[in-house]
């Protein structure tokens, strides 16, 4: 018995007349959801070990395992609901079925391990093997289906309209001696990208690279200046790493001799991340939380360069010449870093990375391309295909579970199909006599104040659940002691249930009036030549309201219902 990635698996042979591949999935005991996720797989009678067999050699219990595994925090508040509409129940037959995009990628990388791990076990009888391949196959048909809404085939740009920093960066290409299976090229509606030159295959090496064109604090030390940053974090003895491998990128940015010049010079030089956004665009912006979130963060930057510079400056003026330690190109830097940055894990330790070259593949929720890991053996980092890639796809990564505010601040860009989008809506504590006791109901039926309604408007058991238990009549507290789960699960009494209902009603529609605008203004602005952060408020605007108007429509239709 092994454990890799939290993955036990066991080979053993099964009676005379057949074979198995027997597997575990285990548990990651430091998990914060974990008794949540035991809860999940008893109720649904999911055992943890499965055997593969001829006659079912990927069984849909072992995904089922795998994606109860995976579940996040938003997963997991959604996954239990019966909410009004019923719809994200997602209870079936055979088990757990696809939650979200993101699970679903950590299901089949998790699965794809595990047979692959399975696969090199011995001793390895052929029987067994070739259970273990008719799994594989059937797992890369499910890789194939995940990844196909972003594996269409595109033709290659015409090389005559490349502008001279691309041509530049190919020269940098080749001089580096990057394997060519992959080309820079211009996407309609997205722009710059990567597209694939030839077909990859699922686990094959797609792009490496290697450690000494990596951007990060270890780069920064081992080079030329590595003595300079030594004193610098003397001198600055609580600074953050990463802040050394800014100061370190921005250094190279602007030094013509710099092994990366070609990359810097292809490198956006105007970014639309929300720190970039002016205060006519943030004004767009009231009634979300997105303008007291910039302010946070501008400060944070603003307090770091204000304690480097001018002393730095001043200090090291060959190093770090006032014209170009200037405020703004810091903020360039910055922007630069929230867009294009990784962080792998190299040699036991997560590194903040530039990586040349692979920081051009765009995001998608459904991305071909696997999270990048660090190889010992080839001082490289790897990025691996999930699935089958065909030549003239445009490879995409995959930048996390974001909603279209972390799409919007980090990366500059709003996905109007994201679907992980949510609106947050916290409760106010209770505060009135009964306020010992609601908030004793609230703890003991699991019922937190922060609550969150999804892209399709559905209001969530918990979220009906407390706003039952904070507006009780004291006498309807009366009735709590005989079953406290009423609060969750159904109604009190029919005054309770009109009071959560008009008070969610009153709520939806204060937050809506706090836009600019209405959801039908917004629209009419989407096809118009606006300036493209003046686009993005709006986009993002559209996106928080349409959420919203669905919930709002849920409450109507509840409160027709008692009428």
């Amino acid at each position: 018995t092994q454990s890799t990635w939290g993955i036990t698996r066991e080979i053993m042979s099964s009676s005379a007349d057949g074979v198995a591949v027997n597997v575990f999935v285990e548990l990651d005991k430091d998990d914060e959801f974990l008794d949540q996720k035991i809860s999940i797989i008893v109720a649904h009678n999911i055992r943890l070990e499965f055997s593969l067999t001829p006659f079912d050699p990927l069984p849909l219990s072992l995904l089922s395992a795998l994606r109860i595994r995976a579940l996040n925090m938003l997963d997991l508040y959604f996954y239990d609901s019966d909410s009004s509409s019923g719809s994200l129940d997602h209870t079936l037959p055979v088990g757990i079925n696809f939650i979200s995009p993101q699970n679903e990628r950590k299901m089949l990388i998790d699965c794809q391990r595990l047979l692959k791990n399975a696969a090199s076990d011995q001793p390895f009888s052929s029987a067994q093997r070739g259970v273990v391949e008719s799994a594989m196959t059937l797992l890369r048909s499910l890789c194939n289906q995940f990844i196909q809404p972003v594996n269409s085939t595109f033709v290659l740009d015409d090389p005559s309209i490349r502008d001279d920093s691309e041509t530049l960066f190919n020269g940098w290409l080749t001089r580096e001696h990057f394997a060519r299976s992959l080309s820079v090229a211009q996407f309609p509606d997205i722009g710059r990208g990567l597209i694939a030159t030839k077909a990859f295959s699922p686990g094959e090496v797609v792009l490496s690279i290697p450690k000494e064109l990596i951007i990060n604090i270890d780069s920064a030390l081992s080079s030329s200046l590595g003595d300079v940053f030594a004193e610098v974090l003397k001198l600055f003895p609580d600074m953050h790493q990463d802040t050394i491998t800014l100061l370190f990128a921005l250094h190279q940015r602007h030094d013509p001799s710099s092994r990366w010049a070609e990359y810097f010079q292809l490198a956006p030089q105007e970014y639309t991340t929300l720190l970039t956004f002016g205060e006519a665009e943030m004004s767009l912006l009231g009634g979300t939380p997105l303008p007291a979130h910039r302010e946070e963060n501008m400060s944070r930057l603003r307090t770091v360069y204000d304690e480097l510079f001018p002393i730095l400056s001043d200090t090291y003026p060959a190093v770090f010449p006032s014209d170009v330690f200037t405020w703004d190109n810091w903020l360039w830097c910055r922007c630069l870093f929230d867009t294009r940055a990784f962080e792998p894990e190299i040699q036991g330790q997560k590194k903040t990375s530039l990586l040349p070259f692979a920081d051009m593949m765009n995001h998608s929720p459904y991305a071909q391309i696997i999270t990048p890991r660090f190889d010992e053996a080839t001082q490289c980092i790897h990025f691996e295909a999930l699935g089958d890639i065909p030549t003239g796809a445009q490879l995409h990564l995959n930048y996390g579970r974001l909603q279209n505010w972390e799409l919007l601040t980090y990366y500059g860009f709003v996905d109007m199909t994201c679907p992980y989008d949510v609106y947050r809506l916290d409760l106010e504590p209770p505060d009135d006599e009964m306020a010992t006791q609601k908030a004793l109901i609230l703890a003991h039926s699991q019922l937190p104040l922060e609550h969150y309604i999804d892209k399709d408007g559905h209001l969530h058991k918990k979220l009906l659940g407390a706003l039952r238990v904070l507006l009780l009549a004291e006498e309807e507290m009366l009735h709590l002691p005989h079953g406290l789960a009423m609060a969750a699960s159904g109604m009190i009494s029919k005054d309770n249930e009109l009071n959560v209902c008009q008070t969610l009603q009153t709520t939806l529609e204060a937050v809506l009036h706090s836009f600019d605008g209405s959801l039908e203004e917004d629209e009419a602005m989407l096809p118009m030549p606006y300036p493209t952060r003046v686009l993005l408020a709006v986009q993002y605007r559209v996106t928080q309201k349409r959420i919203l108007h669905k919930a709002l429509e849920h409450v109507k239709n509840l409160l027709s219902t008692m009428h």
